[in-house]
Formats: C-alpha cells, sequence, structure tokens
C-alpha cells in the first residue's frame, strides 16, 4: 500500500499493517497575487500638452511614422476621437521612464475609437496605457520592456497575427478585453472583465490570473510553461480546445459559486495539469498525457455542483514531484481528490485510465459522487475495516469511486 495511507487505527482487509499518517502537508498557494494587485491610474497631466505628433504631445488627427520615435519621458498621447498611429514597421522607444502611448486621460479627454498598428513599442514601462477609453484596437503591435495596462471601464482589443502581435505584460482592470491570434509572454493580470475573450493565441513562459471576471472565454490557444488560474469568484468561465503543456501546474481552478468548464482540451507534459483550490468546475471530455504528478488534483473543493467526467487519462504519475494532500497521502497518477467524509457535490463518472503510474482514482470514503463507468485502476484509499463508536460493529470504509 505505498502508494497511499489510511487511518493509523484501521486494519486493511488484506491485513496488512496500516500506515500511520503524518501531520498535513502545506501545499504551496496558487499564484494568483499578480491579478490580486491594485493598477492604479497614472497621474493625471496638469493641462493638455502641445498638439502635434512627438514625445509628449497632444496628437488630434491620425498619422503614418516614416521613422522612429525615441522619447525620454512620455510619448503620444491620444486627444481626439477615431485617431489611428499607423507605427508603418517603426518603433516608439523610451529610456525607462513614462507611459509610451496615452488613450485617456483627466486632462486631455477620453476618446474612442483608437487604432495602434503594424509596430513596435519599447522600454517604457508601461507601453501603453489605457483609461476609459472604449474601442481601443492594437494590431500587430509588439509591446517589450514594459506592460500594456487598460482599466477604469476601457475597451481593448489586441489582434493581428502570431509573429508580429506579441505582448510582454497585459494587466487589465474593469476593463472589456479581447485577444485575438497573437503570442502573450510574461505574468498578466484580469481583474473584474466580465465577458473576456480570448482566442487562436499563444502564451508562452508566464501566466493569466483571472479574478472577479464572468463569462468569458479562452478557446483555441496553446499555452506552453504557463499557469491559468481563476479564483475569486470568476463566475460562468469557459476554457476548451486549447492545449496545455509544459507548466508545473497548468491549470488552478479556485473558488466560484458558478464553475468554469474546461471542455476538450489537451494536457500534455505538465508536473500538474488541472488543480482544484476551493474547487468549482466541471472538468469533461478532456485528455491528459504524461502529466508528471497527476492530471487532475482537487486539494479541497466549494459546495458547489461540479463533475469530473468522460476524459482520458494516459502516461500519469511517472515522476512525481512529492507533493501531498492535506492528509499527507502522495499525489500521484490520474485524479486525486484530497478530502475525506465531507460530501461535495461533484460527479466523477465516464474516465478512463490505461498506463496510470500511481492511482487512476484517489477518492476517500463520502468525498465524491460516484457517476460510474469509470474504467482503470486502481482506485483508492484501499478499503478498511473501522470499528463504530461505543463497541458496535466493524464497517467496511470503501473508497468514494468504484473503478471497472
Amino acid at each position: 500500500m505505498a502508494l497511499g495511507r489510511i487511518p493509523a487505527s484501521a486494519a486493511t482487509l488484506t491485513g496488512g499493517a496500516a500506515v500511520a499518517p503524518p501531520g498535513p502537508v502545506a501545499d504551496p498557494a496558487p499564484p494568483f497575487s499578480l491579478s490580486e494587485i491594485t493598477i492604479s491610474p497614472r497621474p493625471s497631466l496638469f493641462a493638455p500638452p502641445p498638439t502635434g505628433f512627438g514625445c509628449g504631445k497632444l496628437l488630434v488627427t491620425s498619422v503614418t511614422l516614416t521613422e522612429d520615435l525615441t522619447c525620454e519621458g512620455d510619448g503620444p498621447i491620444i486627444g481626439a476621437a477615431n485617431v489611428t498611429i499607423n507605427l508603418n514597421g517603426h518603433t516608439i522607444s523610451g529610456s525607462g521612464t513614462g507611459y509610451g502611448i496615452t488613450v485617456g486621460d483627466h486632462a486631455t479627454g477620453y476618446w474612442p475609437g483608437t487604432v495602434i498598428r503594424n509596430g513596435r513599442i519599447d522600454g517604457f514601462p508601461v507601453g501603453i496605457y489605457v483609461e476609459r477609453s472604449t474601442g481601443t484596437r492594437l494590431v500587430n503591435v509588439t509591446n517589450s520592456g514594459g506592460r500594456i495596462q487598460a482599466l477604469l471601464g476601457a475597451g481593448l482589443a489586441i489582434t493581428g497575427s502570431r509573429g508580429r502581435c506579441v505582448i510582454e505584460g497585459l494587466y487589465v482592470q474593469d476593463s472589456a478585453l479581447t485577444v485575438d491570434h497573437c503570442t502573450i509572454h510574461g505574468d498578466n493580470g484580469l481583474n473584474r472583465g466580465n465577458g473576456f475573450s480570448i482566442t487562436s493565441s499563444r502564451f508562452i513562459g508566464g501566466s493569466l490570473g483571472v479574478g472577479q471576471s464572468d463569462n468569458g472565454v479562452i478557446t483555441g490557444s496553446v499555452l506552453d510553461d504557463w499557469s491559468l488560474s481563476f479564483y475569486a469568484e470568476s463566475r460562468g468561465n469557459k476554457v476548451h480546445d486549447n492545449v496545455f503543456k509544459n507548466s508545473e501546474t497548468a491549470l488552478w481552478l479556485g473558488d466560484t459559486s458558478v464553475p468554469t468548464v474546461v471542455e476538450h482540451n489537451s494536457f500534455r507534459d505538465n508536473s500538474v495539469a488541472v488543480e482544484g483550490y476551493y474547487f468549482s468546475g466541471i472538468v469533461k471530455n478532456n485528455e491528459f498525457i504524461r502529466n508528471a504528478t497527476a492530471g487532475v488534483y482537487i486539494r479541497n473543493a466549494q459546495g458547489v455542483t461540479g463533475a469530473i467526467a468522460g476524459n482520458t487519462f494516459a502516461r500519469n504519475g511517472r515522476a512525481p514531484s512529492g507533493r501531498t494532500d492535506p492528509d499527507g497521502n502522495p499525489v500521484q497518477g490520474d485524479i486525486h481528490l484530497g478530502w475525506k467524509d465531507d460530501p461535495k457535490p461533484i460527479t466523477v463518472s465516464g474516465n478512463v485510465g490505461t498506463r496510470t503510474t500511481g492511482w487512476f482514482i484517489w477518492a476517500p470514503h463520502d468525498s465524491v459522487i460516484d457517476g460510474g463507468g469509470n474504467h482503470g485502476a486502481p482506485c483508492g484509499p484501499p478499503p478498511y475495516e473501522q470499528h463504530t463508536p461505543g463497541g458496535g460493529p466493524t464497517v467496511t470504509i470503501n473508497p468514494a469511486v468504484t473503478c471497472s
């Protein structure tokens, strides 16, 4: 029974000695902190700057660049509606201070319909800043050396091709966000961004935390060495038809009253593919392949109806990280549920596991609902006998889920 532990007072049905669990082992906290930061508005200008195109100037007409622009402080500031900056293959670069392009300021107004396209913003702590300005579009823009920031009712769409739309750091708060056919790097946060849409993009070497953001979708994307997390009442979001690979933990599902739906994704070569921390989710019809520690690890859960159903698992658990659940049981295999004797309305059904190292399903007594149709082995914890308090008869304690 080296794969799992059972209560020290129990006797196994096979007659072996029970293994006493150690004290609870603390799991690492989910990487939520980046999205919990407060994004502050830029300091307002005291008065509108001179009009024209240039560093720190107020741009009131569309412009096409014919050469690079280098700024010691701020770059251009939008001062009218429907202004387009066509970078035309050129770069607006900074010296490590200021804001690259500002769309929206108390002194200069909040202008809709800004378009920035076809070039590079480099060397500003905030490359593009959008405040209260709707309909802002970035088309085939590369941003490096700083972040893109949108807040206070802004609307931001970032689109293009994955080789030309490349973003390094994106923080969005109280604003609408669309990302399509882009490459995203670094650490990113989305707070209170209801209805967000991320499609057909590539995420490389970083993280995205989604907090208090409802009814969004992430689809058709590749997340490589990337951690995606949902937390703090992010309700009714959908994650489907993506590839998650090469991450320590690919997808964190946190507390919410309306489950996150995770469907038709491929999780490959992660350590833990899906982890639940106060889990509320529906994880169905995904494939989990060669995840070194576990395919799905739910360390604890909300009392919200959820499901782990119709998934296929293959060759998971072959190089576990040594993590243990709150009761000290090693996490290794396909599905691991980390609580017991605390029934949650999560149905585990129709999952298939092959060539598992560790446990196909570890589901302690009275933890979840067995929906049947789970094909694989082994399932645990192993049955054990427990004496009824007060000297009553001995009862057999079985795992919550039966495998066939």
